[in-house]
């Protein structure tokens, strides 16, 4: 997916991480500060499933809160987790996530959860 090139300045000046991740769970847009965050780059991210750098004790929390998302379009779903980065930190994300299914809003890409 490729935002437009407003939505891509905006995404260069937010101080937080943001991601899309497509109904696979794999990661198939992230900010620069998303990759500066964890250390990868969008081509090693959209590779691995989102779930893979995931403690494991915080996976099925995580999967819950995106099924809750999917279940409930534009409704945020928030969660807790611990990922690893790409120098081997763990780092604890606050996350707050929307499913954005194709054609609502004027959404014209693939179905995803930011």
């Amino acid at each position: 997916m490729r935002p437009d090139p407003s939505f891509n300045v905006l995404l260069q000046y937010v101080q937080e991480g943001v991601a899309l991740l497509d109904m696979d769970q794999k990661i198939c847009y992230a900010s620069k500060n998303y990759l500066t965050m964890t250390g990868y780059s969008l081509e090693e991210l959209a590779v691995q499933g989102a779930m893979q750098r995931v403690h494991p004790d915080d996976r099925a929390s995580l999967g819950a809160a995106f099924a809750a998302a999917v279940a409930a379009p534009l409704q945020p779903q928030y969660a807790s987790y611990r990922a690893h980065t790409k120098d081997g930190r763990m780092l604890s994300f606050e996350v707050r996530g929307s499913y954005l299914p194709q054609g609502i809003e004027g959404w014209t890409d693939q179905p995803c959860v930011m």
